[in-house]
């Protein structure tokens, strides 16, 4: 409905503006000013949609993250006075193949890189989201091994992140590993004052089982 009054409009005003070249006698032809204001509107509707309700996460990413696809969706309790969003990883980069590592450690499959991670919320026609900063190839072998042993400080690890409440305050944190090519670390962080901010942070790169070692490495 919106599309046929914006293409009807903008009909008109090519009418308009081509009487104007037109016109011989020097009379000036412009748009009313109503019709230019709802033209404009017309153009900002276009650029930014509104989600009609109800309305997912799913559509929410797909609307505003086109160029992404989903990893992985987690509930979540991360921002107070909220306590219904999600944790979205997503990814828009080609699989990585792990070319050059110990068949040990390499994957039976490529797997994706997790390019942005979001807090999102989507409830009774309101709509944030919340970006965690940085990005990661995926866990396997030996950063797994490694991730796994901290269940017993943060929970039963939910395949992207653990969201243990650190600090009892009844809102979780989120516990995210970054792994590249040659680092690997973990960030906790929590939202606070508008933003998720980093408070605690931990290079894992000079762990045994990151430099091969898997006979010092932890159980």
């Amino acid at each position: 409905m919106r599309m046929n009054k914006l293409f009807c409009l903008l009909v008109l005003t090519s009418f308009l503006l081509g009487c104007q070249g037109k016109n011989q006698e020097g009379v000036s032809l412009e748009i009313p000013e109503s019709l230019a204001s709802e033209l404009s509107i017309a153009d900002e509707n276009e650029e930014s949609l509104p989600l009609s309700e109800p309305v997912s996460v799913e559509d929410y990413i797909a609307h505003y993250y086109s160029d992404y696809s989903i990893l992985k969706i987690i509930p979540s309790n991360l921002l107070a006075e909220i306590g219904e969003e999600s944790l979205v990883f997503l990814s828009n980069s080609i699989s990585y193949t792990y070319d050059g590592l110990p068949s040990k450690y390499a994957p039976a499959v490529p797997v994706p890189i997790i390019d942005k991670i979001l807090c999102v919320f989507v409830a009774d026609g309101r709509t944030q989201d919340h970006v965690i900063p940085g990005e990661s190839i995926n866990y396997f072998g030996r950063t797994l091994d490694d991730i796994l042993t901290y269940e017993p400080l943060y929970g039963p690890w939910l395949d992207y992140c653990y969201l243990p409440d650190i600090d009892g305050d009844g809102i979780q944190e989120a516990v995210i590993f970054t792994v590249t090519g040659h680092s690997f670390g973990m960030s906790i962080w929590k939202f606070q004052d508008g933003e998720f901010q980093r408070i605690e942070s931990e290079n894992l790169t000079q762990n045994p089982r990151w430099q091969g070692d898997t006979q010092n490495a932890p159980d």
